[in-house]
């Protein structure tokens, strides 16, 4: 099933996220990673370490796993993020791997999660590596807890960041922290089988497959998996491989790691007199139940808009970061015209059409999400329908962009979309881990291949602001529509 789950990476420069390098054990009392040296400068801080995050309180506290001291974390509301880190050089360490280790306390954590942060960082402006615990951090109230996390360490590596990190309202302790090195090179066998099956499938379904040079990207491959003995400690490793195929929309999903589910409900408004205004947001989810429930809504609000008289549409995509396509499709279906809506086309040439159909969204004539009922038939398929865009439309929205694409009497305004319009297909991994790998391309009905961003018919800038039915892209839109001979005649259609 193509999903074209589409996930944000925030790299919050907060999180200081880390810096580490030459970590040997011995490096523990001299950088003070039991929190035992109060700062010369404030005796309520401690020596060495650094933090970076608005809203928080962090002071030495007596509550202790190690020692005398530890380090506390506050805050009274959950929102932003906080780290508290030390950084050493990499380049004259010979090691395969670096791994942090330590003890996390929390009461009350609520909205987040307290864990322990390491970061490889190469010479460029993002890290080579870096892993939060965000997912598998401490939460709620949970006594002394050891965590370990580990990330390859390869020859281009500058500098590692390393400490923790707390994103929840609560309070967090830290305390007992080591770093060290790894100098052994085995590849435990859950490992080796792990990495070969995610390679193989790669090679196999990669749009780019005939373009990489798989030799010499399954050696780096292996060069850096070296020393790792759990599949976890590869996630990092998976993450970035995928990037390496550099075609944009490939991701590796760690166990466990929720998909977000609708940004905000989709519904819609009147504007003025007779133009309808409809909302259609992300949804990351293939939960039928859910699907249906989005699909219903979308359908719902066409349904009372036409009864209110509406002579056209504006449909914005601009909040449309992407999730599973289905469920959209089938909501705006009774807008979209003639079949088939668009196309997904491999390397090979081979073609599988997007359509709907009485209510549903289908693949290859294939229903993937419907409507509870029978679907919805427009008094007027051929309204002018105004589409709003800009970089927050994404993977999966930009489908429903090209869905509307060579449609009569259709419009787009904004800026252009991301450039995730290509389809990604989804591969179990055996542990709850998946790899979504990019297969394909956007064609719409008149056979314009996409696999970039999508240009509006009219530029406008979008800003900052969340999109209104109001806002000067839709403002600007709402004219189009109602300049339309459609919406020059007098009288709303008849009632049915």
């Amino acid at each position: 099933m193509k999903l074209h789950i589409r996930l944000r990476t925030f790299v919050p420069l907060a999180l200081a996220l880390l810096a580490l390098a030459g970590a040997r054990p011995a490096l523990a009392q001299r950088a003070n990673l039991s929190f035992e040296s109060p700062s010369s400068e404030d005796p309520q801080r401690p020596r060495d370490w650094k933090l970076q995050g608005a809203g928080y309180h962090w002071a030495l506290d007596t509550i202790a796993h190690h020692g005398k001291l530890s380090l506390r974390l506050s805050r009274p509301r959950a929102g932003g993020s906080c780290g508290l880190s030390q950084t050493v050089s990499a380049r004259d360490l010979t090691a395969t791997r670096v791994r942090l280790s330590g003890y996390v306390r929390t009461r009350d954590a609520t909205g987040g999660t307290a864990g322990l942060a390491l970061v490889v960082w190469g010479s460029g402006p993002l890290p080579l590596y870096m892993e939060t615990m965000m997912h598998a951090g401490a939460t709620g109230s949970q006594d002394w807890t050891r965590y370990e996390i580990e990330l390859p360490l390869p020859r281009d590596a500058e500098r590692v960041e390393f400490g923790g990190h707390f994103n929840a309202a609560g309070t967090a302790w830290f305390d007992g922290l080591e770093l060290e090195i790894v100098t052994d090179t085995a590849i435990s066998d859950p490992v080796r089988d792990y990495v070969q099956r995610a390679l193989d499938l790669m090679q196999t379904h990669s749009m780019r497959r005939d373009s990489i040079d798989w030799s010499s990207f399954r050696a780096d491959a292996w060069e850096l998996v070296r020393g790792t003995t759990t599949v976890p400690a590869l996630y990092p490793v998976l993450e970035r491989l995928v990037r390496k195929m550099e075609d944009g929309h490939s991701l590796f999903i760690r166990p466990s790691t929720e998909q977000s589910r609708t940004i905000a409900p989709p519904g819609g408004e009147l504007i003025g007199e007779r133009i309808g205004y409809l909302r259609v947001p992300g949804f990351g989810t293939a939960d039928s139940t859910l699907s249906t429930a989005y699909a219903d809504s979308l359908q719902r609000t066409i349904r009372n808009l036409e009864l209110a008289g509406v002579c056209g549409w504006i449909v914005d995509l601009r909040g449309n970061g992407g999730g599973n396509m289905w469920p959209m499709i089938a909501g705006v279906g009774p807008l979209l015209g003639g079949n088939p809506v668009g196309w997904f086309v491999r390397p090979t040439g081979a073609r599988e059409h997007w359509s709907y159909e009485g209510g549903a969204g289908l693949y290859n004539g294939r229903p993937l999400a419907k409507v509870s009922g029978t679907g919805y038939v427009s008094r007027d398929p051929e309204a002018p329908v105004a589409v709003l865009t800009g970089p927050g439309t994404a993977s999966s929205g930009e489908a429903v962009v090209v869905a509307f694409r060579a449609r009569p009497n259709t419009m787009s305004f904004g800026e252009a979309t991301s450039g995730m319009s290509t389809a990604n297909e989804s591969f179990e991994m055996g542990d709850g881990g998946r790899l979504l790998i990019t297969t394909s391309v956007y064609v719409d009905r008149a056979g314009v291949r996409y696999g970039a961003p999508i240009k509006p018919d009219v530029t406008l800038p979008v800003g900052r602001e969340a999109p209104t039915s109001t806002d000067a892209v839709a403002s600007a839109a709402r004219s189009w529509v109602e300049a339309h001979a459609a919406c020059a005649r007098s009288g709303a259609l008849p009632p049915r």
